[in-house]
């Protein structure tokens, strides 16, 4: 699971987050992406967040956390 802030918090800011969690769904840490959104399109930041959910998986997996 990710999230996009899509200038919510600071205009002209875009953000991709998403958790690391462990094997009861507890979260240990997050991955996060942000830049400025005319540089990163919203849909560049759709596909970030599959790709930073993805990211924190297997981070759990390879350090035991899953």
């Amino acid at each position: 699971m990710a999230a996009v802030d899509d200038e919510e918090h600071a205009a002209g800011l875009r953000c991709v987050a998403a958790a690391v969690c462990s094997p009861q769904g507890d979260a240990i840490c997050a991955l996060s992406v942000s830049g400025l959104a005319n540089r990163l399109s919203a849909a560049w930041a759709s596909a970030a967040a599959g790709h930073a959910a993805a990211g924190g998986r297997e981070l759990a997996q390879k350090t035991g956390l899953s």
